[in-house]
């Protein structure tokens, strides 16, 4: 036990002699015996102590009590006040500080624990006051707002956070149910949301609208518990609230572009399929009338050989029939070919968006095997090593559109190589987390920097006169890669090489 210095206050019929002896018999020190009255706290003063032993009964009563209490209270001086028997059926005085009372009789046992106990009580109130002011420091300059509720929902409570989110002055909130600063769409349901808070003791991440005091509403998220008493009973809710407003309105914009996004695709969607079956009408049309034209030039040609028109006519027929027209047919064959496949094209990029996938796992290496045997007449032409690495991981992916993913990018690789070096082209691959990263590197000529961020442009081709297509191949490529949540991207260097680098969900 640390020692600790009493200091004695005698009342009417104290004796405080005796009590001297028994807490030096106990190991406390008497620092002191002073007379209790009125004057009391000024003899107290400069005496040095650690606890005080009152005998409580004194000639000027209450006014005694109040004036030892407001001591105690200012000094942080524990007190056990010493009753005699008649007391103990009278309530204790108010005002006595924190304290421990005894009544005679009483052993020594008794007083050491009355003089432990009130030093103990001291010591928690102590500590709860200090918890107290910081946590009343931490509430008042807290940035995050904090309310309170009774058990009916008015408020008790809030801090300056609160206060400056919704522009109130304290005087405006206190006492008022929190349902008069909610809007009407979260107001209906706070009765029934309160009751649940208050039956299960918890509040996580609950939503509510509430109103400014200029009107404006303001999003608001809260979590919460509640506070009860020993007892169990109700006490008050402790909530913090999160303005979420920015964060909500930009999430319903993003909703709102998103659905405007999904409208418009759908838009292109329908009329890029009206479109296409609207002009692939005419060019029926168009082939089978250039088909009937050349078999009438060709009658044309038999029917004139048995008619005598001059030489210098046979030789302008001869030279429209048998040349300028078949010319003019082959120009068109091959615009109503050009056009076709177009269209072909731009049907296969509508339906990308349209077509339900088969979702499933993928072995890439028989996938990427397979496209290269289709492509061994391309690959023996161009005289060009394709190299498929072992152990590409799997992904997760339709079979169809991921094959035409690296049918394009491998065709293109073939394509654009540089005709100065022998050509190679290496398929690769290697699983990141819960990606598989595939790379289709080639040693072509490569890519301009500004033209990176154009290829996967509807369209855009690299070299227009040079290259047959419609420049929708990677645009194609793209929507499949973006439709299975995956990625695509491009490192190229001119005179180097390009490596195009496709990330798809792995496959377990």
């Amino acid at each position: 036990m640390v020692e600790k210095r009493v200091v004695i206050v005698e009342g009417v019929n104290s004796e405080a002699r005796d009590l001297a002896e028994v807490l030096n018999r106990l190991g406390y020190t008497v620092a002191d015996v002073v007379r209790g009255g009125g004057d009391v706290a000024e003899r107290l003063r400069d005496i040095e102590s650690d606890v005080m032993v009152a005998d409580a009964q004194f000639n000027d009563g209450a006014r005694a009590y109040e004036v030892l209490g407001d001591w105690c209270a200012r000094e942080g001086m524990p007190a056990v006040y010493v009753f005699d028997e008649k007391s103990q059926n009278r309530p204790v005085p108010e005002d006595m500080g924190v304290c421990y009372t005894l009544y005679v009789p009483f052993g020594d046992q008794e007083l050491q624990h009355g003089i432990e106990a009130a030093v103990y009580r001291m010591r928690s109130a102590k500590q709860l006051e200090e918890s107290e002011a910081r946590f009343r420091l931490f509430y008042e300059n807290s940035p995050v707002a904090y309310q309170s509720l009774d058990a009916e929902g008015r408020i008790l409570e809030v801090n300056p956070a609160w206060l400056e989110m919704l522009g109130y002055e304290r005087s405006e909130v206190l006492g008022r149910s929190i349902k008069e600063f909610l809007m009407e769409s979260s107001s209906e349901g706070f009765d029934g949301m309160f009751k649940d808070f208050k039956e299960s003791g918890k509040l996580r991440g609950h939503s509510v609208c509430m109103v400014c005091s200029d009107g404006r509403k303001r999003f608001i998220e809260a979590d919460g518990n509640i506070c009860h008493d020993e007892n169990g009973r109700f006490v008050q809710t402790h909530c913090v609230m999160r303005d979420v407003t920015e964060a909500r309105v930009a999430e319903e914009e993003k909703e709102r572009c998103l659905k405007l996004l999904e409208q418009k695709n759908k838009e292109l969607e329908q009329i890029i399929h009206i479109a296409s079956h609207d002009l692939r009408s005419p060019l029926v049309t168009i082939r089978g009338f250039g088909m009937e034209l050349a078999d009438a030039c060709e009658r044309i040609g038999e029917l004139l050989k048995d008619v005598e028109l001059g030489q210098e006519k046979e030789k302008d027929l001869q030279e429209l029939l048998g040349a300028e027209v078949p010319e003019s047919l082959k120009f068109i064959s091959a615009g109503t070919d050009k056009m076709d496949s177009l269209i072909s094209s731009l049907l296969r990029l509508a339906r990308i968006g349209t077509a339900a996938l088969d979702i499933q796992p993928l072995d890439m290496n028989m996938l990427v095997t397979n496209i290269k045997h289709s492509m061994e007449f391309q690959i023996q032409e161009k005289e060009v090593d394709v190299i498929v690495e072992e152990g590409l991981p799997g992904c997760m992916g339709d079979p169809t559109q991921i094959s035409q993913v690296f049918s394009n990018l491998m065709g293109n690789a073939v394509k654009y190589l540089d005709g100065s070096r022998k050509g190679v082209i290496r398929v690769s691959g290697e699983r990141k987390g819960d990606w598989s990263e595939y790379c289709v590197e080639d040693n072509g000529g490569g890519i301009e920097q500004d033209q990176l961020d154009r290829i996967f442009e509807m369209f855009y081709r690299l070299d227009p006169d040079g290259s047959e297509g419609e420049g929708l191949g990677l645009t194609i490529v793209r929507r499949i890669v973006s439709g299975h949540e995956g990625r695509i991207w491009v490192d190229s260097e001119v005179g180097k090489g390009s490596k195009f680098f496709v990330a798809l969900p792995a496959a377990d």
